[in-house]
């Protein structure tokens, strides 16, 4: 039984602007003087739209810097950016602190909660709940696809004890051709993303049930416990339980789960967390796989964000067992700069090599294995000019097989906020990409207005071009697509998008509609 959601009659909001942006963060005027702290949502808005929905990651006595988890446009420098901070008997608000859901436009809504008339009610409860339809058409009827849901996204916590529920799910089947997707003839596509219920006493806190322990992201989704522990600037933890069915609707008990890590807030150095954790999967009774990760995240001054994400298989090989070889299996490394307020650059680094499962694998030779490690650079600028114009360009050249940057892909975005005070905002791209087998080249242009500030209407272009080397092969693909976005009220919202893709021997025509409560 849902129980309607009540807010805390001490809940507050604070409103403050975006300083600096990067591809994925951006940096606030907001921080703890205004009650902001470590997790802490936000959200960039203008009038009653919602542009983007932010977690802090690293703040400040007067800036915060914000990792971006959702947006439906270009953030541009003096963005609003507003949050609610909970001051009622000092408690912890753990429901506005909480990792946010899925992408849904009018999940990121920024209106405040009612508060419940109701005195001594042991519970409160906020969420969404979003009916949606998704379908494609094709010339060739069989290949259509229908597929409607509805997706539940609610958070509970009970006002006497530190207990709360988190669930993430989506009840949804999926037909193909002229099949009703309420026939027999349905797939059944529901997920369980999140249902876990946290007991967090003080420093200590205690999960059950289905989770995602996001500082061993590699370690994937965990159906168990997990226990942590806080002292002075250090955080332990351990995880335990089965890896969720293919299907993410039931328990399995064929692999089996263990992780422990610990994480240092180093406030000396900065702003942060840095992460080890220790990992073992098992396959039934064999050891399927044994890594260690790290995970570090620094703000070393308001200009200068780090971060670095490092897996390392400490086993390998195959037939009779694995034997003790470490190798990396992963890493990313990314630096991002602020040179002054108009001007950013970012360099990067990323590798990977395949991964495989144990059980998979135990029966084929180890010279037949893949483990190869590739990887490519990047490098990126960013520019804020006056009059909302913004330019960013991010170039990545790879390596394969032959000499360096042999591949390489190029993006490139220039926007223009607001021209002449009309309301437009104009957002135009251009992409390059080129490996041993394919060159393409694509631009693309969105048109994006709020009309009397009714709804949001955004018209996408976008053609690509490609050539496959070899063959007198090329193509083209063209996509036109409109999105437009109804907000009614303060709790309803109405979502709703039509795209057209037309490429050699395709003509494929995608329709999305959303109805979106939130309370």
């Amino acid at each position: 039984m849902l129980i309607v959601a009540i807010a805390r009659a001490g809940d507050r909001t604070v409103s403050g602007v975006v300083t600096y942006l990067t591809p994925t963060s951006v940096y606030t005027s907001l921080g703890t003087d205004a009650g902001v702290k470590d997790s802490t949502l936000l959200f960039a808005v203008v009038r009653n739209d919602t542009l983007a929905r932010l977690r802090v990651i690293a703040v400040s006595s007067k800036s915060s810097l914000c990792q971006i988890l959702w947006s439906s446009k270009d953030l541009a420098l003096g963005s609003k950016v507003v949050g609610t901070i909970s001051i009622a008997d000092g408690a912890q608000d753990t429901l506005a602190t909480r990792a946010a859901a899925p992408p849904s436009a009018f999940a990121a809504s920024m209106s405040p909660v009612r508060a419940y008339n109701g005195k001594g009610d042991p519970v409160m409860v906020r969420g969404r709940i979003s009916a949606q339809f998704y379908g494609t058409r094709h010339q060739e009827s069989a290949y259509n696809v229908t597929q409607p849901g509805v997706v539940f996204d609610i958070k509970a916590q009970s006002r006497n004890i530190p207990l709360t529920f988190d669930l993430y799910t989506n009840l949804r089947t999926q037909s193909y051709g002229e099949n009703s997707p309420f026939s027999g003839h349905s797939i059944n596509r529901t997920r369980i993303y999140r249902m876990a219920l946290a007991y967090q006493p003080g420093a200590n806190s205690f999960t059950l049930g289905r989770f995602y322990p996001s500082v061993v992201p590699s370690i994937g989704y965990i159906d168990g416990v997990m226990a942590t522990t806080s002292v002075h600037r250090f955080s332990f933890g351990a995880a335990a339980g089965f890896q969720p069915s293919h299907t993410q609707r039931s328990v399995s008990n064929d692999y089996k789960k263990f992780v422990v890590f610990t994480s240092y807030n180093p406030d000396s150095l900065g702003t942060g967390q840095v992460t080890l954790a220790y990992a073992r999967t098992y396959y039934l009774t064999l050891l399927d796989r044994e890594a260690a990760s790290f995970n570090g995240r620094l703000s070393l001054s308001p200009s200068l964000f780090l971060y670095a994400n490092t897996d390392v298989d400490l086993r390998g090989g195959s037939g009779n067992g694995q034997k003790l070889s470490p190798r990396i299996s992963q890493v990313i490394v990314n630096a991002n700069y602020r040179v002054f307020p108009a001007l950013g650059v970012g360099v990067g680094a990323n590798a990977a090599s395949p991964l495989y499962s144990y059980s998979v694998i135990s029966a084929i030779p180890a010279n037949l294995i893949n483990s190869q490690l590739r990887g490519s650079v990047n490098v990126s600028i960013y520019l804020y000019l006056p009059a909302g114009i913004s330019l960013t360009n991010t170039y990545a050249p790879r390596t394969f097989e032959g000499s360096f940057a042999d591949n390489f892909s190029e993006y490139a975005s220039l926007t223009f906020a607001n021209i002449g005070y009309s309301g437009v905002t104009v957002r135009s791209n251009l992409s390059m990409s080129e490996n041993r087998y394919t060159q393409t080249h694509g631009f693309g242009v969105n048109l994006i207005k709020n009309w009397w500030e009714v709804f949001d209407l955004t018209v996408r272009f976008q053609q690509s071009s490609y050539t496959v080397k070899g063959f007198e092969l090329s193509g083209q693909n063209t996509t036109l697509g409109f999105d437009v976005m109804i907000p009614i009220g303060r709790t309803f919202a109405l979502t709703g998008t039509y795209e057209r893709l037309e490429s050699p021997g395709i003509l494929m025509n995608t329709i999305f509609a959303e109805a979106s409560v939130r309370f």
